[in-house]
């Protein structure tokens, strides 16, 4: 077993350990949640590592202003959405305590309206509906060395977009990285845009921008800046399931074909 921990460039610490069996990760996982540690968890049973963090300040405002940003854009948008904040996605059978948790996730478009609907029927239906629909985008903030197989793992659960934030000068607007995780591409697992697909009139300038500006709580500007950015793009229409491969009914959906992913199998919430 080998322990590591690293400090990120916003002053998170971060930490891994490998080495294990999958069921000692299982194990492991577990006992954090039973006794309330760890955040942003990562459980990979197959590759016998568990990753967790403790937060900066830093790292917790440019979250939470990534989520500010995406609710003030799909308002302007005429787009609904839901947001699952840090909640642990596996695919449907994965096993208690396997998973990884975002810093933000959201539902977006028509997958947001049905968790509403789903969440007015009943508490059972909506649990139903999260356990088999993964979110449309993802944010995770403050990236290292840790984080290189993410991409790959959100691609496989089903989730459309990534956002990786990060920056080492807090004065500064951050970098940002918009990524096409089910790109149609043989080759990578992923593809970087210049522009967001789920957020149209978003390009990786612009959403800097607002996210500096979320941060600052500056919210007249953030309003104005999103209007100019997305006004253009208000008569694009809403994503839908089709974007994700799904069938636009609501009521089965469609994933993409899993490639290998050494996994301890299917993940979902």
């Amino acid at each position: 077993m080998v322990r590591e921990t690293i400090i990120g460039p916003m002053g998170s610490e971060f930490y891994r350990i490998s080495g294990l069996t999958p069921d000692a990760v299982l194990n492991k996982v577990r006992d954090m949640d039973r006794k309330g540690i760890g955040r942003r968890i990562v459980a990979d049973a197959m590759r016998g590592t568990v990753i967790w963090m403790s937060p900066s300040s830093a790292h917790e405002i440019l979250g939470d202003s990534a989520a500010e940003v995406i609710r003030e854009s799909c308002a302007l948008l005429g787009i609904k959405s839901r947001s699952m904040r840090s909640t642990r996605w596996k695919l449907p059978g994965g096993k208690s305590g396997s998973g990884l948790e975002a810093d933000a996730a959201f539902y977006i478009g028509d997958s947001a309206r049905i968790w509403h609907e789903a969440a007015c029927e009943s508490g059972q239906a909506v649990d139903a509906f999260e356990k088999r629909t993964p979110p449309d985008l993802v944010v995770e903030v403050e990236i290292t060395r840790f984080d290189q197989d993410k991409p790959r793992r959100y691609r496989e659960l089903g989730v459309t977009e990534l956002w990786q934030v990060s920056r080492k000068d807090r004065s500064r607007p951050p970098a940002v990285d918009i990524i096409d995780l089910q790109a149609e591409n043989s080759e990578n697992v992923s593809s970087e845009m210049q522009r967001s697909r789920l957020l149209p009139g978003f390009d990786r300038d612009s959403l800097a921008q607002a996210l500096k500006l979320a941060e600052l709580d500056r919210n007249d500007d953030l309003r104005q800046l999103l209007g100019i950015m997305l006004g253009s793009a208000s008569a694009i229409p809403a994503p839908t399931s089709e974007h994700r491969g799904r069938d636009g009914g609501g009521k089965s959906w469609k994933r993409p074909s899993p490639k290998p992913h050494g996994g301890d199998g299917p993940f979902e919430p």
